[in-house]
This record gives C-alpha cells, structure tokens and sequence, in this order.
C-alpha cells in the first residue's frame, strides 16, 4: 500500500490513466471512481479530495488473511485439512513403501551374510588341506635336516642306505600287519551282520510263536519273560560285585607280599 501522503495531479475529467484497471467500481455512479495511486474514499469527477484518515482495516477483503510466508519450514508445515480414505489410504501406501524397502535391504544382508558363511566354510577346508600339507613337509624337512646333521658329522654315506633299506623293511611289515587286520575285521564285520540277520529272523519267528499263542500260554509267557529279565539284572549286579571282590583280593595280595 503506497502511503496516502503523496501528491499526484487529478485525472483529465472523463479519461482513465492508460493500461490502469478499474477496481471495485461496480455499484459506482458513473461521475464517481476510486483513485488507483492512493486508497481514499471515491472522488467526485475533478475533485482531488483524499481521505488521509485511511486504516488498514478499510482495506477490501479478497479472501487472504495476511501474508503467506515462502519460507521452507512454513512449507514444511503444511498438512491436509481432509483427512478422507484416499489420505489415509496414501498413508499405508507410504509405509508398505518404507518396509518394502527395509525388507529388501534385510533380504541383502542375509544373502550377504550366507555367502560369507558358505566362503567361510570352504577357507576352513582349504586351511585343513594346507595344515596336512605343512604336516607333511614338515616330516620331509626333519628327514633333511637329519640327513644334513649326519652328512656334517662324518657318516658314511653306506650307514644312510643301510637306515633307508631298514626303515623300508619295517614300513613293509607294518603295512602287511595293517593289511591283515584290516581283513580281520572286514570277516567281523561280515560275521556280525550275518548274527544280526539270525538275531532278526529269531525275533520274528518268536513274535509269530507269540500271536499264535492264546491268552492264557500268553500270560505265562510274559510272566517267565519278567523273571528273565530280573535273573539277568541279578547276574549282572553279581557280575560287577565279583569283579570289585577281585579286585580287592589282589590288592590284599599285594599289601601281604610288601609286609
């Protein structure tokens, strides 16, 4: 608003200014218009009367109460005023976004998680691999250093090939020995599977005896079966209460051959 105090020259009778909107000059005698430079009361045609007495309140109102402010947080601070089902269904949509991407990021992690777990596993083996293998080298090297120590002492080198030629016959009849053993229990195995399958076929043909029984052989049966199993815990608690008085007797045995 331009302050009321400055002059300016009236207006030709009868000519607006040019490119000059006539405002609020509807409901006006025709005689009669505001004066577009300075807000006052309606001038009569040729009079140059302002009204300095002019409020802010005397203002026409054009629907906006005060000045908007541009400023980011007052953009930030504006919310909607109805709150239907498309806001609250924009809302939703809003956080399904958020968690659909957290969910994205968990299922990463995850995948990265695994495969570091899978490479963790294959650099155990190969690090399993290389301590066999430094075993070995390790063995080779004390046998070269051994070789070495013996070579600086003055041995003849006939002493090396007469220790070679033993070791290699001991190393033959270790593997002959392990060879025999390891037929040994491949033949106890194969008896022990045999026993199983006797045992199994044993089972059944006495599970068969027992349904074809009736109930009273059925009863007797089961009460011969009871005291079975009590005569074998007796003999084992007799077994293990033998083997202590055994034990004692020997130990008093050594006691009077010290005394």
């Amino acid at each position: 608003m331009r302050p009321s105090g400055s002059k300016r020259p009236p207006a030709s009778a009868g000519i607006l200014p040019v490119g000059t909107a006539t405002r609020l000059t509807t409901g006006l005698p025709r005689n009669q218009r505001l004066n577009q430079r300075h807000l006052g009361t309606p001038t009569v045609l040729g009079s140059s009367v302002l009204n300095t007495e002019l409020t802010v309140e005397d203002r026409p109102k054009t629907g906006v109460l005060g000045i908007k402010s541009t400023t980011p947080k007052s953009s930030l601070q504006f919310r909607r005023q109805i709150e239907d089902r498309s806001y609250y269904i924009g809302l939703l949509r809003e956080h399904i976004n958020a968690i659909t991407a957290e969910l994205k990021i968990l299922i990463m992690e995850y995948s990265n998680a695994e495969e570091e777990a899978r490479s963790f596993g294959q650099y155990e083996k190969m690090a399993e691999n290389l301590a066999a293998e430094l075993k070995d080298l390790q063995g080779e090297l004390g046998d070269y250093n051994t070789l070495i120590d013996k070579a600086t002492l003055g041995h003849d080198i006939s002493s090396f090939e007469l220790d070679w030629e033993d070791l290699k016959a001991a190393n033959d009849r270790a593997e002959v020995s392990l060879e025999h053993h390891f037929e040994e229990r491949k033949k106890k195995e194969a008896q022990l599977m045999s026993v199983q399958l006797e045992l199994e076929q044993e089972k059944c043909i006495a599970e068969c005896i027992i349904e074809g029984m009736n109930d009273e052989q059925k009863a007797k049966y089961i009460k011969l079966r009871d005291q079975n199993n009590c005569f074998l815990q007796e003999i084992s608690f007799g077994q293990s209460k033998l083997s202590e008085m055994l034990e004692r007797r020997r130990e008093l045995e050594v006691e009077i051959s010290t005394s």
